[in-house]
């Protein structure tokens, strides 16, 4: 489930198996894992059940490395709607960053 608003981690915990906020400027989701984690452990589920994705991760290394180190097990780049030769140089680089 995406989203990060007031009720989105009792939605979470209820009903699904996963979350995946959109990191913003001046906003990172990262911080509210071990909410997340701690809501799911007092409702009785294992805390590794609802793994962590980001969407709009950012696409260097050391930031992939201090999401990795949060607990998030998946980054999703924004790749802007542009033609294929400004893409494919972007989406080129983005792999590099994959292990």
């Amino acid at each position: 489930m995406g989203g990060d608003g007031a009720t989105t981690f009792d939605r979470v915990v209820e009903f699904c198996d996963g979350w995946m906020p959109i990191m913003r400027p001046n906003q990172n989701p990262v911080e509210k894992i071990p909410v997340l984690r701690e809501r799911l452990q007092k409702a009785g589920r294992d805390p590794k059940s609802a793994p962590v994705g980001i969407f709009f991760a950012p696409p260097k290394r050391e930031g992939l490395d201090a999401l990795e180190k949060a607990g998030v097990s998946r980054a999703i780049f924004g790749v802007p709607s542009e033609a294929r030769d400004a893409v494919l140089p972007r989406l080129d680089n983005l792999a590099k960053l994959i292990r």
